[in-house]
């Protein structure tokens, strides 16, 4: 294995050092600026909105109404936890700074790298040197920390510490709740597959509780999220660039909404529970089998769903890259290639407007909503077959087996 992933491994680590020579020879604006990456005017701007916060805070300020702790006066729009946890780490200081976001960068790019040393493929390489991961470690993003953790979850064995995970990573940031769908376990009856549920839906109610005693501050981080249709992705983008490109085309919001509702709820009715969509080719290791296929249900059900509820920012494309290994492994060659060529378009927005202009834009826009579509179709073939069983709580008395 390490010798086969060596090459892929050698890329990504050469094209990363490449990267941290150019932004230390040229600064930290003209360096990313050389690869086409749009900076903000600080280093690590994201995270340091949150060390900003903690400034604000400190002073008897709400950042979530003003926040002049941060050069650009972004307001805070995280939970309200991430203050208390940064709080001790005198993150005011900007040489400390600048080492806690080199050290979030360096924890996401070597989950990366071992994603590449234990599923080596080009697609996948290429995706984690592409301008969406690029534009996360620029920005130091607080998702650089998620990615970690809910990928150290879809590794972890036990129900306990995969679970576990995924609720700590919920109450930081929200959306790796969803990744809960790696827990859908298959099931030889109804009772199996409930036995299964217990732990997710345990965990999902706990958030639930967690969401309920800060509702006011995840009222606040909603209002204060921005996303750009420039290097964005989701149906709320897709309503954004429709009106901004064609502002006489009759269509609302809601009608753009409910296509896509219209376009999900058609593909469960017409994939067939043993489709042939996601057919793999034989895997020596089981273990493996089992970690691709938990990675794959994470990542794409945070991507699917995200992008169904409105928008999200590129980098948090980086979750298509737990797709990667399954969907590399498919024995269907047409949907190995659509998905390496949406993954690669998709995730290289700055590269193709620099490139192709409004053409390469939409490109890729067109490549993100593709990817959706792939990876909504691949959930489908997986999870309805394994919450199938659950229909039987509904079927007719009469039809079950009676024994001697």
């Amino acid at each position: 294995m390490t010798r086969r992933a060596a090459p892929y491994l050698g890329l990504f680590a050469a094209a990363w050092a490449g990267v941290a020579a150019l932004v230390l020879a040229l600064g930290w604006q003209d360096g990313w600026g050389a690869l086409f990456v749009h900076t903000l005017s600080h280093s690590f701007g994201d995270f340091r909105v949150l060390a900003g916060s903690v400034i604000t805070d400190a002073q008897g300020l709400d950042p979530y109404v003003t926040n002049p702790g941060d050069p650009e006066g972004t307001l805070f729009n995280h939970p309200r936890i991430w203050i208390y946890l940064l709080a001790p780490f005198g993150l005011e200081n900007e040489a400390r700074f600048n080492a806690a976001g080199v050290a979030i960068a360096a924890g996401f790019l070597g989950s990366l790298g071992y994603l590449i040393w234990r599923f080596p493929s080009w697609a996948l390489t290429l995706g984690a040197i592409s301008g969406a991961v690029m534009m996360g470690v620029e920005r130091g993003n607080a998702d650089l920390i998620m990615f970690v953790m809910v990928f150290a979850a879809m590794a972890a064995k036990p129900d306990a510490l995969k679970a576990g995970l995924i609720f700590i990573a919920a109450v930081l940031k929200l959306f790796p709740i969803l990744a809960l769908a790696a827990m859908v376990r298959p099931g030889a009856d109804a009772r199996a597959v409930i036995q299964g549920l217990v732990a997710p839906i345990t965990v999902f109610a706990a958030f639930l509780l967690y969401l309920s005693a800060t509702w006011p501050d995840v009222l606040m981080c909603f209002a204060n999220m921005d996303s750009r249709g420039a290097m964005s992705y989701g149906v709320k983008i897709i309503a954004f660039l429709v009106h901004e490109r064609l502002p006489q085309a009759a269509v609302s919001d809601v009608m753009i909404y409910l296509a896509f509702v219209a376009l999900l709820i058609a593909q469960m009715a017409l994939i067939k529970p043993q489709s042939a969509l996601l057919r793999r080719r034989p895997i020596a290791n089981a273990a493996d089998g089992r970690f691709e296929e938990s990675l794959f249900l994470g990542g794409a059900a945070i991507y699917v769903l995200s992008f169904l509820g409105g928008d999200g920012w590129d980098y948090r494309m980086a979750y298509c890259l737990m797709c990667a290994p399954l969907m590399l492994r498919t024995e269907n060659a047409a949907v190995r290639w659509a998905f390496s060529i949406s993954l690669l378009l998709g995730m290289n927005y700055f590269l193709l407007v620099g490139l192709g202009g409004v053409l390469g834009g939409a490109m890729n826009m067109l490549a993100k909503t593709a990817l959706h579509v792939i990876l909504s179709a691949g959930l489908i073939t997986i999870l309805l077959p394994r919450l199938a069983p659950l229909l039987s709580l509904f079927s007719a008395p009469g039809k079950s087996k009676q024994t001697a």
